[in-house]
């Protein structure tokens, strides 16, 4: 105690020689020596410390000289920077207002973040209060300094952190969280929600703060965030979105009280109007790919997430602060999921941990502790016990830390809560009384985690753990799936196996199983049990013998068209019979017919005499003492080339006979079934109407 005054002094001494990083050092042998002294002094406020004040405070000046004049230190910064609010130092606004700004130099989006919410919870009014900022009346109103310029900038500065990130649901999440805390009306009515549209209420909710706050910078951060939120997560086409804040600024313009209000949404119309057309969506400044994804109906499906996600947000974010009693694992599960599908894992994750925060506080009251040491980099990313409390949060978060790119940090939450578990019970796999065993959900998103890091043997070895009534026929695809994309087809056809006996069946597995077969030894057993898997898919989801092939077609095509197995069960005759059905269809409602339809038809025309990489050159012809094979063979060409000849007349029909592509297959089928004199009167055709004819044709 004697001697921190001195340790003091001489980091002052430190900082005026300009060596931030030995007065840090200095501070950091004095909090290890100190953690390490037996019978800490209990401090006013009832906590132990034993750092005084002033050397907290002076390590905090440290921290932000070193991170001012080298990039990458934020994080130190922000460790202070709770050492110090852990601690009760005062604090001034415009040392937070520079811990902030180097954190948005950094890119350190949930250090700025972390600030921000500190003041807009109150946690920072004592300190800021007992600096020589304010000076005033003693009784102060909650959060006093929210409409503090310093503060602004601070705002502006986290949200634009936010944005250079690319995390914009953070950032509305933030102003979110800060028009709750402001409004005493939507925290006394958090019914509304029902009544109105959850995100129309959203946008004027945070429209109408930033208004009210009066400052162009903010306002324009606001509305990049709102645009971001829509084109980042590929939710709607950029122009339903400025739609939308543009009513929601009328609206606020017909309800404004004064000329001041009415000039600062004329402000935001602007800056929205502005935004609107440098906004590049998606980053693809292609107009007509947003207009593809309006036709075709994407929009609204994509519209329909978005609305979803600040439904789920805005809704848990009320209750957190009315009555976090009210809020189940299950809607903060459903509401990371949904995050993760609007491609902002990051913001679900950092709702939830608030959340959990609270519940666990709620749970075990307030705990006297000395601030910890907060640089070991696994309590730094470890997550509160809350969220793997049940079977579906715990999944929800592993799925989430996933899409984040932290796989093992999403694994080892899974073993640490199963390994724990299993501790807490005497060290055996049969749990009395929170059987892990039982979980599905959880279980499911580490195996598929796993296999994303190429760890099979792990996958497996959770697989093996599952209670056997756990495992669903979900369990099996996510190992079939994952064994597939690797292509390891023995370990897909003894999953296959496995499922069977276990009467778990899927879609996915059989899809999975029919392409592991095609890509095999294709023996007459692989063909016989492609033949049963085929109908096995064919009754689980109530088709009638063959359907499967036209149902599935875009994936035959793509994983296993050229298979021997294919061939053998005819597949041929079924895809043309599809084709020329889809042609047909076209034709009888009057419709133009599509050119790849009819190229496949031609290419497939008459296959029977044809080499499957069809380049043109025919089959040898049958030796005449064949005579049934010859015969067949001729037949077979002339059905090909009529049916050639047809698509031919209904392509010229349809506009796009003298189309180079459909041409040229069209002649290299005619040449392959040898009806080489129509082939000349096409080429003649060709030239009489003057129409240039490619080299290759």
């Amino acid at each position: 105690k004697i001697g921190q005054p001195l340790v003091a002094a001489v980091m002052e001494a430190c900082l005026v020689c300009k060596k931030p990083d030995e007065a840090l050092k200095l501070y950091e042998e004095i909090r290890l020596s100190v953690e390490t002294t037996v019978g800490r002094e209990w401090q006013t406020g009832g906590r132990f410390d034993d750092i005084l004040p002033s050397v907290r405070s002076t390590a905090l000046r440290a921290a932000l000289f070193a991170s001012a004049h080298s990039s990458g230190k934020s994080d130190v910064l922000i460790n202070h920077f709770k050492d110090v609010v852990d601690s009760q130092v005062p604090l001034k606004l415009s040392t937070i207002e520079k811990i902030v700004y180097n954190c948005e130099q950094d890119g350190n989006v949930f250090g700025a973040i972390h600030v921000v919410e500190s003041m807009i919870d109150g946690e920072l009014n004592i300190l800021i209060n007992d600096s020589d900022d304010y000076v005033g009346s003693d009784v102060l109103p909650d959060n006093f300094f929210l409409e503090n310029p310093s503060f602004l900038k601070i705002l502006s500065s986290s949200v634009r952190t936010c944005n250079s990130a690319k995390e914009y649901g953070i950032s509305l999440l933030m102003w979110i969280t800060l028009c709750i805390s402001s409004s005493t009306e939507g925290l006394n009515n958090q019914l509304r929600l029902d009544s109105h549209h959850p995100s129309n209420d959203y946008l004027k909710m945070v429209l109408e703060r930033a208004i009210s706050m009066e400052s162009d910078e903010l306002l324009d951060t606001l509305i990049v965030s709102i645009y971001g939120f829509a084109g980042e997560t590929g939710d709607e086409p950029l122009q339903h979105v400025h739609k939308k804040v543009i009513n929601t600024l009328e609206t606020l313009f017909f309800e404004a009280n004064s000329s001041e209000k009415t000039a600062w949404v004329s402000t935001a119309r602007h800056l929205a109007q502005s935004h609107k057309r440098s906004w590049n969506f998606q980053d693809r400044e292609n107009s007509d790919f947003i207009n593809e994804r309006a036709s075709s109906g994407e929009s609204e499906k994509n519209s329909i997430l978005q609305d979803s996600v600040m439904h789920e947000i805005l809704k848990l974010s009320y209750l957190m602060n009315v009555d976090n009693h009210l809020v189940m694992t299950s809607d903060i599960s459903k509401m990371m999921r949904l995050c993760v599908a609007a491609s902002q894992p990051n913001v679900g994750l950092h709702l939830a941990r608030r959340i959990a925060e609270v519940c666990a506080w709620n749970d075990t009251g307030f705990q006297f502790v000395q601030p910890s040491k907060r640089d070991d980099e696994h309590a730094k990313f470890s997550e509160s016990p809350y969220l793997v409390s049940t079977d579906d949060i715990a999944a929800a978060t592993i799925a989430a830390l996933r899409a984040t790119g932290r796989h093992m940090d999403a694994v080892d939450l899974y073993l640490e809560k199963f390994q724990a578990a299993k501790n807490e019970h005497g060290g055996t796999s049969t749990l009395q009384y929170e059987d892990i065993s039982q979980w599905i959900l959880s279980p499911h998103e580490c195996m598929i985690t796993l296999i994303d890091l190429g760890d099979f043997e792990g996958a497996e070895t959770i697989f093996d753990v599952m209670n056997m009534n756990s495992r669903t026929p979900v369990t099996y695809s996510i190992l079939t799936g994952g064994y597939a994309n690797s292509g390891n087809w023995a370990k897909v056809l003894s999953t296959w196996e496995r499922a069977v006996a276990n009467r778990s069946l899927s879609e996915n597995l059989c899809l999975d199983t029919l392409q592991a077969l095609a890509n095999g030894m294709q023996t007459p057993e692989d063909i016989s049990l492609f033949i049963t898997v085929a109908k096995s898919l064919e009754n689980l989801i109530g088709l009638k013998k063959g359907e499967w092939i036209k149902k599935y077609y875009s994936f035959i095509k793509e994983k296993i068209d050229d298979s021997k197995i294919m061939q053998r069960i005819h597949y041929k005759d079924w895809e043309l019979t599809l084709l020329m059905e889809r042609f047909e269809e076209k034709k009888r409602a009057l419709q133009s017919s599509e050119i790849e339809t009819a190229i496949s038809i031609v290419n497939l025309a008459g296959y029977h005499q044809r080499y499957n990489q069809c380049d043109g050159h025919p089959v040898p012809d049958v030796d005449e003492s064949a005579q049934r094979e010859r015969l067949q063979q001729i037949d077979n060409r002339e059905e090909g080339r009529c049916l050639i000849l047809y698509i031919l007349e209904e392509a010229w029909i349809s506009g796009f006979g003298d189309n180079e592509e459909f041409l040229v297959c069209v002649a290299k089928s005619l040449r392959a079934l040898k009806a080489n004199n129509d082939l000349f009167s096409l080429l003649r055709n060709q030239l009489s109407r003057g129409i240039s004819v490619s080299y290759e044709l």
